[in-house]
């Protein structure tokens, strides 16, 4: 898929983790590409080394190919970083407008 595609699908995910519904990633085996998006997670989330953390975390064989750990490290977040910040943001907000007056 694009990288645009995974975009949308992390935003997706991330949206669906602010509002605090539960969220399931999984793939055939549970250990390439299910390491592989928790992994992007753990890169947005500002893991210094996020194929380690989902290894060390999850599962020591996850993220199985050099080729995913090598998408992992190429992935940019910068820009879901910063689009995770203002949901979070607006998020906080509109639980703050939500609370009755006392």
């Amino acid at each position: 898929p694009s990288a645009r595609a995974v975009e949308d699908t992390l935003k997706k995910v991330l949206g669906a983790l602010l509002e605090g519904r539960p969220v399931w990633i999984g793939c055939a085996g549970g250990y390439g590409r299910t390491g592989l998006v928790m992994a992007l997670l753990a890169k947005i989330a500002g893991a210094a080394d996020p194929v380690a953390h989902v290894r060390q975390t999850y599962n020591r064989i996850a993220v199985e190919t050099e080729a995913q750990a090598r998408y992992v490290a190429e992935f940019p977040v910068q820009r879901l970083r910063w689009w995770l910040l203002l949901q979070a943001t607006r998020a906080r907000f509109r639980r703050l407008e939500a609370k009755p007056a006392t």
